[in-house]
């Protein structure tokens, strides 16, 4: 566990959660009405937001009883058994006081195996130690990229419940954001022309490097790899086995020097 801890302080301050051309609309290729509207039936969405998605986003007017004529004959039912809040409450409270501290409420019960060796421990990582510092970022920048764009996308389809707070309305982020006419709101995107969001872009951005590292370490680590025959880890596991065997390569690179 102290070896996650380590990644995401490492890199928290270099990733982001915002997503890349992000949209919560079924990509309809090849797809009948009918399927589409199981797909957004599955995310969870009520029968008013289905109604609104297919509307907006598909060109597909209907009642709310064809609706439910159409979830009815594809067997779409909604669960009226809902878990007693005290014993979820009571779940969530165990898994915070053992290993699952750091899983997500989508995960639990499920555990994910979790690394427990630290870096530190056993010398394989020095926050002083410039290309360490490189080279983790390197190792684990795109995994925790992914991992981040995940939970944003599971969040936006958590649905907020009503509080006090006005400037937390209630609903679920993805219809608040992408279909906020439901909600008897109004879409508050300001269209920008191109060539001036060009000019900012250019003005105003500086593009982040993807891994997070310098683009000098950056272009030595893909050279290395390229040598060696290494790909790029899709797991933790493997970003650790990277991020040591790329450290003794650089080693051994200085020392032949």
């Amino acid at each position: 566990m102290a070896f996650v801890y380590l990644v995401f302080f490492a890199l928290i301050c270099s990733a982001t959660a915002v997503m890349p051309n992000y949209s919560p609309a079924i990509q309809a290729d090849g797809l009948s009405r009918d399927e589409i509207i199981e797909k957004y039936f599955h995310l969870g969405l009520s029968n008013a937001e289905i109604l609104g998605f297919i509307v907006n986003f598909h060109g597909i007017r209907l009642s709310l009883r064809q609706l439910k004529r159409i979830l009815r004959r594809r067997k779409c039912k909604r669960r009226n058994d809902q878990d007693n809040l005290e014993d979820v409450v009571c779940a969530i409270e165990n898994e915070l006081k053992g290993s699952g501290s750091v899983i997500g409420w989508s995960r639990i019960p499920i555990k994910t195996p979790i690394e427990e060796k630290d870096l530190r421990g056993v010398g394989l990582f020095d926050d002083d130690d410039l290309i360490q510092r490189e080279c983790i970022k390197f190792c684990f920048m795109e995994i925790i990229q992914i991992e981040l764009h995940k939970v944003a996308r599971n969040w936006n389809t958590h649905r907020i419940r009503p509080s006090n707070n006005a400037e937390s309305p209630p609903g679920r982020p993805n219809v608040l954001y992408f279909n906020p006419e439901i909600l008897g709101s109004q879409d508050y995107l300001i269209p920008v022309d191109i060539d001036e969001r060009e000019i900012a872009e250019e003005m105003c951005c500086t593009q982040p490097s993807p891994r997070g590292c310098s683009d000098e370490f950056n272009a030595l680590a893909e050279m290395i790899m390229e040598d060696e025959g290494l790909q790029m880890p899709t797991n933790a596991n493997e970003g650790k086995g990277l991020y040591i065997t790329l450290l003794r390569l650089i080693e051994e690179t200085e020392n032949d020097e």
